[in-house]
């Protein structure tokens, strides 16, 4: 809410320097078509069988190419009808509107939280990078405890299937223990980063959690 005051706010505040009239800023029509497109672009990413979780950067994204699909026709549409010059300059500049609708949500939706980097070093979940990282040979796959009391990587493995984890899902849950951010995990597994929030939504839903370093807390 305070990052949408802001956002208006400042909008606002230009338009009054500018001396423009603030009327012709906003169009229910547009706005409307702005945010229903954005919705019909996130229905394929619906599963099904998942748990509905709203997945704000994909919305972010859907925003800006509702907004652009619309431009374009609004542009189309000023470039194939008879204006005379100062109607079409005009007609020109208001179909830029759902750029700045578009853009107002994507920037209202942004992300304040820390990198998921800093925060494994915050949390204190180095230490278990560090043992998870330092490499497990054959014989010590069969380890059922590493120092610090944290169990082996094959232990880890199986604690997270017999909690209801797929193979891929376990992968992934494994390599957030790493501390790797959702980009990374997707480059490791030759997978899009969209695949890998739906395997996190779904390992949130199974283990009962809503935080990554909160699966580490699974394998003491």
């Amino acid at each position: 809410m305070k990052k949408c005051i802001s956002v208006f706010l400042y909008l606002g505040l230009v338009v009054i320097f500018l001396g423009f009239d603030i009327k012709k800023l906003f169009d229910l029509k547009q706005i409307l078509l702005v945010v229903m497109g954005t919705v019909i672009l996130y229905i394929p990413s619906l599963e099904k069988d998942s748990k509905f979780k709203i997945d704000k950067e994909l919305v972010r994204q859907n925003a800006l190419w509702a907004s652009l699909i619309q431009t374009f026709v609004l542009f189309y549409n000023v470039l194939s009808t008879d204006y005379v010059e100062e109607e079409r300059f005009l007609n020109t500049a208001l179909s830029c509107r759902p750029l700045l609708y578009g853009f107002c949500i994507w920037v209202i939706l942004h992300n304040d939280e820390v990198p998921e980097e800093i925060k494994c070093k915050d949390t204190g979940i180095s230490e278990v990078e560090e043992i998870l990282n330092s490499g497990f040979s054959k014989e010590e796959d069969n380890i059922t405890e590493v120092q610090g009391g944290l169990p082996g990587i094959e232990e880890s493995r199986q604690q997270f299937l017999d909690a209801g984890l797929t193979k891929r899902e376990t992968e992934v849950a494994i390599l957030v223990i790493k501390c790797m951010s959702n980009a990374e995990i997707a480059e490791e597994l030759y997978i899009s980063e969209t695949t890998v929030k739906k395997h996190m939504s779904n390992i949130f839903t199974k283990l009962k959690i809503s935080k990554r370093e909160q699966i580490r807390n699974l394998l003491h």
